[in-house]
């Protein structure tokens, strides 16, 4: 099975991302890991983690995101944007000016209005789906939900109406992740590691794993199906639980919310209700919750 192995680096601090974000300019930003990628039997993996060098040993699997279903009555839209406002953002002083924001998504539609204005320097834009380390200059959403990501981060105005929560934010990093198919973890560590690199102070990721493409995978090695499932559920990639990124220390794990407040149920394919997270287990609850659209 193929494994994202991670090495301490030589010369890491304690809070490496800490120091990282608040470098002086100028100065070589190194990440705080050595990345490799194996093929591993069940004896290696066990050796490996064992290893006091490795910081962490990460299964190789596909992120993508949860389609939405149907409904057959949807909700009326409304006019007015109400996230800006419910968040506070229209009585903030703060806009995001100075803030390096990086979106690792399914790309940005950068001729959408809420971009007007704002300067998208190809520099900063890098496809992470048609090469794993990264491919400069461009990184078209063929979603939408990265643009939608974007747009409600640091959107302008359209027609009006306030969208955005940090409009003054200037440079951004965008970061394709996600195609068609999904995106690797190896394709999110290195997008990761470049937006790091970049000195983004805020990088957004909207991922969820792919459990049954993970059993399925399992499955077509050789491993019975139940056995599968518990083996994808012990590397912690179940799409029904919360996994990595949320189980770092450094991590921010944001919630959403809907318009009167409550933590909403989700549904995904078959139908499947998932239970509202204020039903989860305390460590896997959101650390605070925005709303789920402006």
């Amino acid at each position: 099975m193929k494994y994202l192995i991670l090495r301490k680096r030589y010369g890491a601090t304690e809070n490496p991302f800490t120091e990282m974000v608040s470098a002086e300019g100028g100065r070589v930003l190194g990440f705080p890991f050595e990345a490799d990628t194996q093929d591993l039997k069940e004896h290696e993996v066990g050796d490996l983690k064992r290893d006091p060098n490795v910081e962490e040993l990460v299964p190789s699997i596909f992120f993508k995101l949860i389609a939405p279903v149907e409904e057959s009555a949807a909700a009326p839209a409304t006019r007015a944007a109400w996230g800006p406002d419910a968040v506070g953002a229209t009585r903030c002083l703060q806009n995001g000016d100075g803030v390096t924001v990086a979106v690792l998504d399914t790309g940005i539609d950068s001729d959408h209005p809420a971009f007007q204005g704002l300067s998208l320097d190809a520099t900063n834009l890098k496809d992470f789906v048609v090469d794993e380390r990264g491919e400069a200059g461009s990184a078209p959403d063929a979603h939408g939900h990265g643009t939608h990501v974007a747009a409600t981060i640091f959107g302008r105005d359209v027609n009006g109406t306030r969208i955005g929560i940090a409009r003054g934010v200037k440079r951004v990093l965008i970061g394709k992740v996600l195609g068609p198919q999904g995106g690797s973890t190896e394709a999110i560590f290195n997008a990761i590691e470049w937006a790091l690199g970049q000195r983004a102070d805020v990088i957004s990721m909207s991922l969820g794993t792919d459990f049954p493409g993970m059993v399925k995978r399992l499955v077509e090695t050789g491993f019975p199906v139940d056995i599968a499932s518990s083996r994808a559920r012990t590397d912690r990639t179940c799409a029904y639980s919360i996994g990595l990124p949320r189980w770092s220390k450094r991590a921010l794990h944001v919630g959403a919310v809907l318009c009167w407040w409550q933590l909403p149920a989700m549904k995904v394919a078959g139908n499947k209700t998932l239970a509202s997270p204020s039903r989860w287990p305390p460590r896997q609850q959101p650390t605070v919750s925005f709303p789920l659209a402006p």
